[in-house]
């Protein structure tokens, strides 16, 4: 490996840390904004995207492990994220496994610190904007109540992106052993903002919920031990998550007219008989397929007026990744987050695998999960601050 240490007047640079925080905030600036009314062009971002490749290709060739088995391995899901990509015509995966390997050796707390201040940043900025009417305020209807998207596309992209930054920023407190009185404050005027403005129930639920999981998060810190069944499902939370989303949908398309998950599906908005729609019409792939989403901002409105033809769109990460992406991604995803929990909760006192649960629930729901610009936590695959005890293993070589 070379020399990953440059001097600038007295101080040390390193070159690692600065390509890969270089491509990665250039990203997440453009991703995001692809989320809002701003949108800037396909091609644009297309560039952007080439960029981040190649700077991260020039880390991980220069600075980063010569293992064979790392470069083998970053290649096979390179393509088989490419293929995944042709067939769907979404890059979300291709982005996500260049951008995961060249974490590699980066320290996960300051990655969440970039990610928490930029995004936070843009969402500020838009929310004013579109308050003040730079940028329009996409508005739907969900059973009379009237939801606000704040400059986003839809309510529920505007505070997905709140709920991610919050499960990051008090991961990286807790970490810290920061005072968290303030924080929870915050979170419960954010939650409260979030249901009375944007009626969005994920958000606000998830919200609330991580402030019960950093506070289990902190008592885990301080006795270092985990009872045995809650082990068992933080370890597999995504896989857990994955087959009770599978599994509901089949019961669904076997009884349609099952009162209980009528009862879900109606509580769900919907989501179920849209994964079910999505299996019935399209089915699995292995390697991902194309399947034309309806989302054109009124479309939950018109759910609750009974017009299931105007909208359409999977929203359960898993069913999305199932179904757009292919199964053997879903695999691929569902044995990584398996590994990386096992690991962290044998190996170390991390406190990730606690928040990656969270994630993991609401993934269930949320689509947003292998969403790199929003999902910062895909990042800690090969990230240096909590595989520290791995150095001689498969996450860090």
């Amino acid at each position: 490996m070379k020399n990953n240490v440059l001097f600038k007047g007295n101080k040390e640079v390193n070159v690692s840390e600065l390509l890969f925080f270089t491509s990665y905030s250039i990203y997440l600036i453009f991703a995001l904004l692809e989320l809002t009314e701003i949108n800037p062009s396909r091609t644009l971002f297309g560039i952007i995207r080439i960029i981040t490749f190649l700077i991260i290709l020039f880390k991980l060739f220069l600075y980063d492990s010569k293992s064979l088995k790392f470069i083998f391995s970053f290649f096979v899901l390179l393509f088989i994220s490419y293929l995944t990509a042709r067939n769907s015509g979404n890059f979300a995966l291709v982005d996500a496994v260049i951008l995961i390997y060249g974490a590699k050796g980066i320290s996960f707390e300051k990655i969440v610190d970039v990610y928490v201040v930029i995004a936070t940043i843009l969402v500020v900025i838009i929310t004013l904007l579109s308050i003040m009417g730079f940028i329009q305020n996409n508005i739907t209807v969900r059973n009379n109540v009237y939801r606000s998207s704040f400059g986003f596309m839809y309510p529920t992209v505007y505070i997905a992106c709140i709920t991610y930054i919050i499960i990051a920023d008090l991961y990286n407190a807790v970490s810290k052993h920061k005072n968290l009185i303030i924080r929870y404050f915050i979170y419960l005027l954010v939650s409260l903002y979030s249901y009375i403005f944007c009626n969005a129930r994920l958000g606000t639920i998830t919200i609330l919920l991580t402030i019960v999981f950093g506070m289990y998060a902190q008592h885990y810190l301080k006795v270092k031990k985990m009872n045995k069944i809650i082990e068992f499902f933080i370890h597999y939370s995504f896989t857990i998550f994955t087959l009770i989303s599978v599994l509901l949908v089949y019961m669904y398309i076997q009884s349609p007219y099952n009162s209980f998950l009528s009862n879900l599906d109606s509580l769900l908005t919907g989501r179920l008989y849209f994964s079910k729609m999505g299996v019935i019409n399209y089915g699995y792939s292995l390697f991902g397929q194309k399947i034309p989403m309806v989302v054109n901002g009124s479309g939950v409105g018109s759910l609750a007026a009974g017009n299931t033809q105007a909208y359409f769109f999977i929203d359960s990460s898993y069913m999305n990744i199932a179904l757009c992406y292919g199964i053997i991604s879903l695999i691929i995803i569902c044995l990584a987050f398996n590994f990386l929990n096992g690991n962290l909760l044998k190996k170390t006192y991390s406190i990730l695998p606690i928040f990656l649960f969270l994630v993991a629930l609401n993934s269930a729901i949320g689509e947003q999960m292998s969403q790199i610009c929003v999902n910062v936590f895909l990042l800690a695959f090969f990230s240096l601050h909590d595989n520290v005890d791995f150095k001689n293993g498969w996450i860090i070589e």
